[in-house]
């Protein structure tokens, strides 16, 4: 009788234990779902196909009269330098690289664009992001 009892009150404190975690668990996770996401997290799947470059352009097709104080691109911009330093992105001379970042504003214009610069591309996200090398 007195084993069953042990048996029984010991097995009930561990459901109790994993009843607990589970619960602290479940508060986490709703926690981190409401979390931002971190700067450039869309470049991120960028990052193996530029392991070994050391500098790259960065284009955006958004047009203004002062980019380098347009939130907008240099958002964008400083976005996707922090998402994949240590390699550098240069985005007033970017033509001058071999290798060029993309970011379009429509998902599909990132082919036309590496067309117009004679390019071929590595790789396209789908959302407007690009990474192409131009052939010249």
């Amino acid at each position: 009788m007195r084993k069953n009892f042990f048996r029984v009150f010991f097995f009930s404190i561990i459901l109790i234990f994993f009843a607990i975690n589970i619960s602290r668990n479940l508060q986490f996770s709703k926690l981190a779902a409401g979390l931002p996401l971190p700067p450039g997290h869309a470049y991120l799947p960028l990052r193996p196909y530029l392991i070994n470059i050391k500098n790259a352009g960065f284009y955006i097709d958004r047009f203004s009269q002062s980019p380098s104080t347009d939130p907008e691109i240099m958002g964008e911009f400083q976005s996707a330098q922090y998402a994949l330093s240590p390699v550098l992105l240069y985005y007033f001379n970017w033509s001058k690289y071999h290798y060029i970042i993309l970011k379009c504003t429509n998902p599909t214009d990132a082919k036309i664009k590496a067309e117009e610069f004679h390019a071929t591309i590595i790789t396209d996200l789908g959302n407007g992001i690009a990474l192409i090398r131009r052939d010249t």
